[in-house]
């Protein structure tokens, strides 16, 4: 980690220090002008005590925009994790859409899981601007599980708080971006039951992409909530064997053997060669959970 060891200062020093600056903040006193004196205060995040840490964070983000270019370098470029984590964190006080590409930096490069989810969290509320760093993680082929598990739930956050960037990337956004879309709004759905999210998430049906109508159905099928079994027999007529394997798969994963007609017609009408050996197999498999009940389901209709 780049940048140079900064002074150590007692706890004593750090007390005085947050007494003298709120003190100041509280007279309208305090000068934001002062480089020297923002940089000291942001040093405070490396206290020992983690509830000085936190006043230091408070008192950052009382202080505001102006110690916005400080808390990018301490995040950036400061030894001490302690001072990298807490940076980041008060960043997502102050709500700083020009720490946008530092912050994504942190997300993507930073060794500390801790730094990461932080900076993450500072994208979250930096609302709709965060969208195009996000969606990049996502697509990434090189970040990894954990900065793409924080890239969605940022999404995430963002699509709960403003359903508008998601509908713009359902309209505007390229394959990946629509895709990556989908799986964000399967976790919004699982959250909060939302009307209009399970209409939208339904409708990605009607996607040009393959790639996207098969992710719909893999997010759904992944809910085993059997409402969505309607939507997931769909999947079944779909013009890409791609889509078709995958919902004869994610049938089967909801072992419920109510859907065992509809898979048979499919399979009886498939001409895919590649698919076929697959509707085989979830037919097997839905026989299997429908011997083993007392009395056969009924056909679940659509």
């Amino acid at each position: 980690m780049s940048g140079t060891i900064s002074p150590q200062f007692t706890p004593k020093e750090n007390d005085a220090l947050l007494t003298e600056v709120r003190s100041a903040l509280a007279s309208g006193q305090f000068s934001s002008d002062d480089p020297e004196a923002l940089a000291r205060v942001v040093e405070g995040l490396g206290d020992s005590r983690g509830l000085i840490r936190l006043n230091f964070a408070e008192t950052l983000g009382e202080i505001g925009r102006p110690a916005i270019p400080f808390l990018i370098r301490a995040m950036r470029g400061h030894e001490n994790v302690t001072v990298r984590r807490a940076a980041a964190k008060t960043l997502t006080l102050i709500e700083a859409p020009e720490a946008l590409p530092d912050l994504d930096a942190a997300l993507s490069h930073d060794p500390d899981p801790v730094v990461q989810g932080s900076a993450a969290g500072a994208m979250a509320r930096c609302g709709a601007e965060a969208v195009p760093f996000l969606m990049r993680q996502l697509q990434d082929p090189g970040a990894g599980s954990i900065v793409k598990g924080l890239a969605s739930w940022a999404l995430s956050f963002i699509g709960a708080e403003d359903l508008g960037p998601i509908k713009e990337t359902l309209q505007h956004g390229n394959e990946d971006q629509r895709a990556a879309v989908v799986g964000v709004m399967a976790d919004l759905v699982r959250s909060s039951e939302d009307i209009e999210l399970k209409v939208l998430l339904i409708n990605c049906y009607s996607d040009s992409s393959a790639d996207v109508r098969a992710e719909v159905v893999t997010v759904l099928g992944n809910m085993l909530d059997p409402q969505y079994l309607p939507s997931l027999l769909i999947g079944l007529s779909d013009p890409s064997g791609v889509v078709r394997r995958v919902a004869a798969l994610a049938l089967v994963k909801q072992k419920d053997p109510r859907v065992l007609d509809q898979v048979r017609e499919a399979a009886a009408a498939e001409k895919d060669p590649s698919v076929k050996p697959v509707m085989a197999l979830a037919i097997r498999q839905l026989e299997q959970l429908n011997e083993s009940g007392d009395i056969r389901p009924a056909r679940l209709e659509l």
